[in-house]
């Protein structure tokens, strides 16, 4: 990561202090997605593998290939300090976060 990026993903999107401040110089940089199940797709699918006689594997390589799920919302990534990392957090709260970015707006990918 550049000094630029890094700059822009300083602060922790929980704590909101700046990364390193519990005294370890280590972040986790986190990809929320959030998905649906779709279940029409779900159950084309079960309904092949019973007419091939119970086989997922036949029934993946004949069937349509559909998407199982569709998002719900777009990725967002957040940095979480290592204090925080360490610590049971809710997912909904990381995608909520004040401080997460959309998933293509980091810089170098």
């Amino acid at each position: 990561m550049k000094e630029k990026e890094l700059r822009k993903v300083v602060t922790c999107g929980l704590c909101k202090r700046k990364i390193g401040s519990c005294g370890l110089p280590m972040f986790w940089r986190v990809i929320v997605e959030r998905h649906g199940l779709n279940i029409s797709a779900i159950k084309r699918q079960a309904a092949l593998t019973e007419m091939l006689g119970g086989n997922a594997s036949l029934a993946i390589t004949m069937g349509a290939d559909d998407d199982m799920t569709m998002p719900l919302m777009d990725p967002v990534a957040v940095t979480v300090c290592e204090e925080c990392g360490m610590k049971n957090t809710c997912v909904a709260q990381l995608a909520d976060s004040p401080d997460s970015q959309p998933e293509g707006e980091r810089s170098g990918r």
